[in-house]
């Protein structure tokens, strides 16, 4: 069958919940025009880790230490210390891409993006 990905869903909210991510780094995203990237700053992203994954899953896997790339879609100047923990409380666009499926695409506001101070 064909065009049955278009019908799937992911469930960033339930993903993250039981996650804790630590920001590596605040980095700018371009504007890309026929593949080549232009000058033109359009948003940020925070390179990123989990720390911490107390999810429960059907095996025994986990997903601790895999980096992640955030995008801030609404800000150029977003900043957050290094190694500074953080949860992510509501998702623009969340996108499972790759080969095996097995990458995420995730999109967000600045506003969505709490610091954890004491955990």
């Amino acid at each position: 069958m064909k065009n049955l990905r278009q019908f799937l869903k992911f469930d960033a909210d339930n993903f993250f919940k039981d996650k804790v991510l630590v920001a590596i780094d605040v980095l700018p995203t371009y504007l890309y025009v026929d593949g080549e990237r232009s000058e033109k700053i359009i948003g940020c992203k925070i390179e990123s880790v989990i720390a911490q994954d107390n999810t429960n899953y059907l095996n025994e896997s986990t997903n601790i230490f895999e980096k992640l790339n955030i995008k801030i879609i609404d800000s150029v100047d977003f900043k957050i210390d290094q190694m500074a923990k953080f949860k992510i409380l509501k998702f623009e666009k969340v996108t499972v891409f790759g080969q095996y499926q097995n990458l995420l695409s995730i999109e967000v506001l600045a506003q969505n993006i709490k610091v954890i101070v004491n955990d």
